[in-house]
């Protein structure tokens, strides 16, 4: 494997990533590669990596695999999504009108627009407990209500091939309390009702086609978007008769406008490429895999 590695730096809304092309590329990254790429003190920093490679499958054009900063493998990312089928736009990977790509559990299918922006069809959303999974029995139209440390959370679940757990807030400005917030997106993610972890998002209904959000990412923390999580979060409202089947999600990195139709849910958005450049992954000798024990040891 050649230890230098060009990468593509993207961004979906904000939400950022590292881009690597395994199709003309020799490159086999393992965990302690893939944290050292996102960190933003050591490395290159993102919020996700992403790594295209050829497919198999004649009704896939190419799959992509998507890493968090933890160096975990994520299920589904559409920001993501969104920037890889502008790459291959872009460097004429393909000439395909629809570009269908392939992730860890669903297939997704996507294209460029006149005005530049990335159209995308994200599958059916799915709103059963295995799915996510949630340990929990009883609900009342997708509404649960848990106790977590004392702290009583109501919530819904959606599955976008990735789980999420959607809050509704009364307030707007509920949305800055980060401090609030972060508090039970941790409860959450580390309880028993969440064996695989979740993200979360928090939302606020500013009328029937606009909603704010928030989302705290499974091995990210708080970014400034969420294209599933977006997608989960109009879905679970729509169910609730709280928006129409066409609404915007305004998030800190900007808009995404989300479409439930035929039980297919469709996302537009941008997608940008911020730079490009070559690293070498030879010498990781700083110890990246031992940082998160490195700090609970000495700061906790």
């Amino acid at each position: 494997m050649n230890n230098k590695i060009n990468f593509i730096k993207m961004q979906g809304l904000g939400n950022d990533f590292i881009l690597i092309d395994k199709i003309t590329e020799d490159i086999d990254l393992d965990s302690k590669h893939i944290k050292f790429l996102c960190n933003r003190k050591f490395g290159i920093g993102c919020d996700q990596l992403l790594i295209i490679e050829k497919s198999i499958d004649p009704l896939i054009n190419f799959n992509y695999k998507i890493f968090n900063q933890d160096g975990k493998e994520a299920q589904h990312c559409a920001n993501g999504a969104r920037c890889v089928i502008k790459y291959l736009v872009k460097d004429k990977l393909i000439s395909n009108d629809v570009i269908t790509l392939g992730t860890r559990n669903r297939i997704i299918s996507g294209f460029v627009l006149a005005n530049g922006d990335i159209k995308l069809s994200l599958g059916e959303p799915e709103f059963s407990a295995e799915k996510i999974p949630f340990i929990h029995k009883n609900n009342t139209n997708n509404k649960y209500s848990i106790n977590i440390e004392n702290t009583n959370i109501n919530l819904g679940i959606v599955s976008m091939g990735n789980p999420h757990a959607i809050i509704c807030l009364n307030n707007k400005n509920e949305l800055n309390n980060t401090d609030k917030l972060s508090k039970i997106a941790r409860l959450l993610q580390q309880s028993k009702y969440f064996p695989e972890s979740v993200n979360i998002n928090f939302y606020y209904v500013k009328d029937k086609s606009t909603i704010f959000l928030r989302t705290y990412e499974r091995g990210c923390g708080f970014t400034l978007s969420c294209g599933t999580g977006a997608a989960a979060t109009v879905c679970y409202a729509i169910k609730q008769n709280e928006v129409e089947k066409e609404t915007k999600v305004i998030m800190q990195g900007g808009v995404l406008t989300l479409i439930w139709e035929n039980k297919e849910v469709f996302m537009i958005g941008t997608a940008e490429e911020v730079y490009r450049g070559t690293i070498d992954i030879k010498n990781i000798n700083f110890g990246i895999t031992e940082l998160s024990n490195f700090e609970e040891r000495i700061f906790s």
